[in-house]
């Protein structure tokens, strides 16, 4: 049996270090960068529901981003990853016109491969129902596992800003 707060969870903070520093450099780096890409804070474990790091930018808007070691289906942790968005998205600090929820996977997993390909005919959609319709059956089971760990009261599908 694992150890609490051992090699596993390590590895995860340092990761999750590893990609905050990335966005500290472009803290530091404050010239050549435009203000929707420059950093003006840079909070790691904020008191948030995405809440490994936090960005806000010149322009005013953020990341709340969520760093993953690696992603799998059927686990405790894929179950809370989508409610602590589902959480962020709807909570009154967040701007769903310019803000963002970002994910980031250190290990391709399978489960990446197809969320990134979930997530990539998204942005080509210009509706939920063109989004629906261009899925394939792998998609439509990696959506179907995602769905029943949302809040069907807060209608998360339903809503549109221009982003899926």
């Amino acid at each position: 049996m694992a150890e609490s707060g051992g090699t596993t969870t390590q590895l995860g903070i340092r990761y999750q270090n590893s990609v905050a520093a990335l966005y500290l450099g472009r803290l530091c780096a404050s010239d050549g960068y435009p203000d929707h890409d420059q950093p003006e804070t840079v909070r790691v474990e904020a008191p948030d529901f995405v809440d490994d790091i936090v960005i806000r930018y010149l322009d005013r808007h953020h990341d709340w981003i969520q760093v993953k070691g690696s992603l799998h289906r059927a686990t405790k942790e894929w179950a809370g990853l989508w409610q602590a968005f589902e959480k962020q998205f709807w909570h009154a600090g967040f701007n769903r016109g310019s803000d963002n929820i970002v994910l980031v996977v250190g290990e391709t997993t399978e489960t990446f491969r197809d969320l990134n390909e979930l997530c990539k005919r998204a942005r080509g959609a210009t509706d939920l129902a063109e989004w629906q319709s261009g899925l394939n059956n792998m998609h439509r089971n990696l959506v179907g596992d995602i769905v029943p760990r949302l809040d069907p009261n807060q209608g998360f599908f339903a809503h549109r800003t221009g982003k899926v």
